[in-house]
């Protein structure tokens, strides 16, 4: 299930391209960006709560 931080990037780019790596109450997993990433996902969604967490695990996995 992909929400509402995902919607304009699932119309322009499409579903496939896009994916959820943090949901509310559920923190972002490296083995799962990783995994995002070697399947070719570049759109990723994730709730605010886990902004400080998420994100530096995303920039790592981008380099």
């Amino acid at each position: 299930m992909r929400g509402a931080a995902l919607s304009i990037a699932i119309a322009v780019i499409g579903y496939n391209k896009s994916c959820t790596i943090a949901k509310p109450g559920i923190k972002a997993k490296d083995e799962h960006i990783a995994k995002m990433i070697a399947e070719g996902k570049v759109a990723f969604g994730l709730s605010v709560e886990h902004v400080e967490h998420a994100i530096p695990m995303l920039i790592n996995h981008l380099k």
